[in-house]
């Protein structure tokens, strides 16, 4: 099912919006180099744009993770449009790819994919001014943080490098408050990716069987209630010769996907936890993570999510003729029975390259990497509705300036319009989307009030009116495919 946009295409304005840590479009300046004699020395000066990867929904503030900066957004009912008014608070340059978040006591624990620095404290008491507080990285055993999540006075941390969780002590075990700094305590080697539910962790891990084949294991870890050693309570295997990509864990059950050959949708029941029992499974699930990751990379949890008696899975990129017939975008999948999990919808968008989604209550929050984050309202998860969008553009491909506002060609979204004239903050004006059958392919020219932007698979050239940048306008269509 395709998720229809209610609300025009044209952006609401926004403050600064966050960084790239690939620098999908980034401002420089120029200055005289202590190198040889010729070159010239760069120093980034802002950014804008970036692929929205992490996403922590608390109430009408949504925390997400775009590129390097932790962004800060206030979603609040729009009674007028029936969707919601997305409005930008406050935002903060980490200086490294943002990857999770939770948030907990006015204070952001923000999972860092990179080195030296691969976890920070963010104090967001104040949303309008986030400030980093603390952060820990190489030095202190944590590289490249994957996920982070919180069990009473700690926070773990589970890693790309190697299969170590880090526990660190944020909270002070005897008045409660936050501790500054945290105590980095140690490491266990018990897998990647990290869930916890009560007072235990599950984790998702591969390893090689005796014949070299993949085995992907998902461990059930009891949490001590005070400096939390854990102990391995019972392991699940997945069926067939895999790859383990994301779990999520709901009550009783764990529901778990593997990738590429041979790839399965799995049902467990976990209510006892050191005989885990495999309920049902969906076979045949080729999925084909190029452009989204090594195959042998476990992904991350927040691929899946689940409400009522449905789960949802984000597919990057499948393989034609798989189990769900070669779809991309989110599957939705009902485990009403356990025992017969069954593929009853997929969810597709504009750029279809959904590779995040996380629930709360009624909605479910989607890190599209062409058309930013998206509000959806799942009351009935087989008709979900489009509600609005953050636009954060991951796919820059071409800018053209005129005056203080930059153009920019973004694949997935058309135009979008910035003001640069605080180079320190670019400001959002506006957005113009191209049809859904068309995506931008090539540069954006602008020149006397229009901008043309060539795009393809059905469209070809777009001459939209540009002359108040907050009211983007289509004049015309040339058909035919253009580059």
């Amino acid at each position: 099912m395709r998720i229809n946009a209610m609300l025009p295409s044209l952006a609401r304005s926004s403050p600064a919006i966050a960084a790239l840590l690939a620098l999908a479009c980034s401002v420089f300046v120029f200055g005289p180099s202590a190198a040889a004699q010729g070159e010239v020395q760069l120093e980034l000066q802002s950014a804008w744009g970036g692929r929205i990867s992490a996403i922590e929904p608390q109430g009408n503030t949504v925390y997400i993770g775009t590129g390097r900066r932790l962004v800060i957004l206030d979603i609040v009912d729009d009674p007028k449009s029936g969707g919601v008014d997305i409005t930008e608070l406050g935002s903060v340059d980490l200086g490294r790819f943002v990857h999770d978040i939770k948030v907990r006591d006015g204070y952001a624990y923000v999972a860092l994919m990179s080195r030296p620095l691969a976890f920070a404290m963010v104090d967001v008491s104040d949303l309008q001014n986030p400030v980093i507080v603390w952060g820990a990285g190489t030095e202190e055993g944590i590289d490249f943080g994957r996920e982070v999540e919180l069990y009473n006075d700690f926070a773990f941390v589970g890693m790309s490098a190697g299969d170590d969780i880090k526990y660190v002590r944020v909270r002070d075990p005897l008045t409660g408050e936050p501790l500054l700094p945290p105590q980095v305590l140690g490491s266990e080697g018990v897998g990647k990716t990290t869930m916890i539910q009560g007072n235990k962790l599950y984790t998702i891990d591969a390893d090689n069987g005796i014949d070299g084949t993949p085995v992907a294991e998902i461990k059930i870890i009891e949490l001590a209630p005070g400096i939390p050693l854990p102990t391995l309570l019972g392991t699940a295997v997945l069926p067939g010769d895999h790859h383990p990509m994301a779990a999520i864990v709901d009550g009783n059950y764990v529901y778990a996907v593997s990738q590429y050959e041979d790839g399965v949708f799995a049902v467990f029941d976990v209510s006892d936890p050191a005989n885990p029992v495999l309920r049902g499974s969906i076979p045949g699930m080729e999925i084909n993570s190029q452009g989204f990751g090594a195959h042998t990379e476990i992904k991350t949890s927040s691929m899946m999510a689940s409400f009522g008696d449905f789960v949802f899975v984000t597919i990057p990129r499948v393989e034609e003729g798989d189990a769900f017939g070669g779809s991309r975008g989110v599957v939705v999948i009902n485990v009403s029975d356990p025992d017969n999990p069954v593929h009853v919808d997929t969810w597709t968008t504009h750029s279809n390259r959904i590779e995040r989604i996380v629930i709360d209550g009624t909605r479910a929050y989607l890190a599209d990497d062409g058309e930013g984050l998206l509000v959806l309202d799942i009351t009935d998860p087989l008709n979900p509705v489009r509600l609005g969008a953050y636009h954060s553009a991951a796919r820059i491909i071409g800018i053209d300036k005129v005056g203080s506002n930059l153009f920019v060609s973004d694949e997935s979204n058309g135009i979008t319009i910035l003001d640069v004239s605080n180079l320190d903050a670019p400001q959002l004006v506006g957005t113009y989307q191209t049809a859904e059958d068309a995506v931008a392919l090539g540069n954006v020219v602008v020149r006397n009030g229009l901008a043309y932007l060539a795009t393809g698979l059905g469209g070809g050239l777009d001459v939209v009116d540009v002359s108040d940048p907050t009211r983007l306008c289509l004049k015309t269509v040339v058909s035919g495919t253009s580059r």
